[in-house]
């Protein structure tokens, strides 16, 4: 089942999408303003948010940034709600990285189908993903698999331990994109059972690249800021 996240602070609003959405057996989770939304989007991980812009302590367009510059999350589909309707308005939210734009007063009808069309549209491209990788097996270094957590390098596992894991394909996720130790220790801490401090990074890089061996040079470090991976495609 689905999982819909509503950051909404008009109440009605928040109870008349809810109402809608269980409807069409969809999971909803809703928060009243940006700071609980935030905490949500990486406590339940949606698979798809609803955002208004103009909601308080965090606004719209902080949320909106904060996830689609996070590699853990940023590709969760997310629609803005807003009464902002003017043109320059809705250009901007999409600029902003938005998967689609609503303006208030709306069709209750017409933005669950967006919700169905968002959603569709994101497994086609997971799909796409999938096939690709495959089909790039035979020359890709380096596959993950996250069924079972495990890495294989050339075709041989690598043993790793959950956190290493967690680092080494988020790495690999973005090949030669440079990942903060902010943004990595936001991908390790959003784990409940897993809290890791900033010196600690370095210590399980330098374990991950022990176990490379000769393969070391894949995870390479960008010196103040933090790591990226080299090697190119993922299979």
């Amino acid at each position: 089942m689905k999982t819909i996240l509503i950051i909404e602070d008009d109440q009605h609003i928040r109870e008349l999408l809810t109402y809608n959405l269980q409807r069409e057996n969809f999971e909803v989770a809703t928060a009243e303003n940006g700071k609980k939304g935030l905490d949500f989007i990486y406590h339940i991980r949606p698979d798809l948010i609803i955002l208004d812009l103009m909601i308080p302590e965090i606004n719209g367009v902080e949320i909106c940034q904060k996830i689609k510059s996070d590699p853990l999350v940023k590709k969760t589909p997310l629609i803005i709600l807003s009464a902002k309707g003017q043109e320059s308005d809705i250009i901007y939210g999409l600029g902003m990285g938005a998967d689609d734009y609503i303006t208030k007063p709306f069709s209750t009808k017409e933005l669950i189908a967006r919700v169905y069309a968002r959603l569709r549209n994101k497994e086609q491209q997971t799909q796409t993903k999938v096939k690709r990788k495959l089909e790039n097996k035979e020359l890709s270094p380096v596959s993950v698999n996250y069924d079972n957590y495990q890495i294989n390098i050339y075709g041989k596992p690598l043993s790793l331990t959950v956190t290493e894991f967690k680092l080494f394909s988020a790495l690999t996720e973005t090949p030669e994109k440079v990942l903060t130790r902010d943004i990595l220790l936001s991908i390790l801490n959003n784990n409940e059972s897993t809290f890791v401090i900033d010196r600690n990074i370095d210590v399980h890089i330098l374990s991950i690249r022990k176990k490379l061996g000769e393969n070391r040079n894949f995870i390479q470090t960008v010196r103040g800021i933090g790591y990226k991976y080299q090697v190119g495609n993922i299979s």
